[in-house]
């Protein structure tokens, strides 16, 4: 069955949302929770503090609820098609909703737009978050209040990661460029990085270094200031980056949908 998103549930479980619209919860290889979406697509699934989801879908719903019960404790209605959702506060998730501003969704089913912000990517370390909008900004957020917005970039954002540090902020966009801003003001401070693709992922691997994933395949480990460090070819386009030790994982998707995983050890 097509997998649209995966989240990592921590203690070895994962959520997956798929195309028949299940979440399912697996911990070492065992499904144990199957929750029915109304034979709609679950687009994708965010995770909360003390094991609460909210999960959105193609028939815009937006529902909550928990990864050890069987059933929705809550629902509400996206105003347009919701197309991702993230965690947001401690009680809260952010739905992006295309052709609209972003939705901030309480645990509970309140929900409410976010001024002027039409949400396309976004990235999340800490209380530090950061939406790419349609509009070609990346802007700042800390504890869910706006804090910034970057000059316009040369074209809308698809991709956005924050520092472990919580000092830079990557962003790619669909140009095939990538850029580099300060995390505290949004001023952009390195802007001649490209890549031969469109930067559908990236994560940092240390202050200084991220990792590149396009949607023709091509990876690469670039330094901050646009030296490139390695660069590696692939068949599939890259959906997702993580990092799991000292170890970058590129997950790949297939045109079945079939998500493989693929690591690399610097």
């Amino acid at each position: 069955e097509q997998i649209t998103d995966l989240a990592s549930a921590g203690a070895g479980a994962v959520v997956a949302s798929t195309r028949r619209g299940v979440s399912s919860v697996a911990r070492d290889g065992e499904v144990r929770t199957t929750l029915d979406f109304g034979a709609k697509t679950i687009v994708s699934t965010a995770l909360l503090p003390n094991g609460r989801a909210v999960s959105v879908g193609t028939n815009r719903r937006i529902v909550g609820w928990r990864l050890d019960g069987d059933k929705f404790e809550w629902e509400a209605t996206a105003q347009s098609m919701a197309f991702g959702v993230f965690e947001w506060t401690a009680t809260a998730a952010l739905v992006l909703q295309r052709g609209r501003e972003s939705l901030v969704c309480q645990w509970g089913g309140t929900c409410e737009e976010m001024r002027g912000v039409r949400g396309y990517v976004v990235a999340k370390y800490g209380d530090l978050a950061v939406i790419g909008t349609g509009d070609r900004a990346i802007v700042g957020f800390r504890a869910g209040k706006q804090i910034w917005r970057s000059e316009p970039l040369s074209d809308a954002p698809v991709a956005t990661a924050i520092s472990p540090d919580l000092k830079l902020v990557a962003a790619g966009t669909n140009d095939g460029r990538v850029w580099i801003a300060d995390a505290a003001t949004g001023e952009v401070v390195a802007t001649n990085m490209s890549t031969a693709g469109v930067p559908t992922a990236i994560t940092f691997l240390s202050p200084s270094l991220i990792s590149i994933g396009t949607d023709n395949g091509q990876r690469a480990i670039v330094a901050v200031d646009g030296t490139i460090v390695g660069r590696f070819d692939g068949e599939s386009a890259v959906k997702l980056l993580h990092t799991a030790g000292d170890k970058l994982i590129w997950v790949t998707a297939d045109s079945a949908g079939t998500m493989v995983p693929e690591s690399y050890e610097p």
